[in-house]
């Protein structure tokens, strides 16, 4: 049985680069292993939030203490200095 194609809840911006997603668009290939997906979820977010933690951990709708464990779970090592 085919499905309909699935429309985001939220508007999506135009990209202005040619092979670049749209803006808030993680492109993620069906196949991807959960775990490298799961890694590129968090170094978005992270780049989103200009690596805020705590903003970024909001986002994901994580608490942060299990944000911190997924960080160290994939070796996304961040500054001790930087945003949250």
């Amino acid at each position: 049985m085919l499905q309909e194609p699935v429309t985001p809840a939220t508007p999506v911006t135009q990209s202005t680069a040619v092979n670049e997603p749209p803006a808030g668009i993680i492109p993620i290939r069906i196949g991807t292993k959960l775990r490298d997906a799961e890694k590129t979820i968090l170094e978005s977010t992270l780049a989103a939030t200009h690596g805020n933690k705590v903003d970024a951990a909001k986002m994901l709708g994580i608490s942060r203490s299990a944000f911190y464990a997924k960080l160290k779970r994939f070796g996304i090592a961040i500054a001790r200095g930087d945003a949250a």
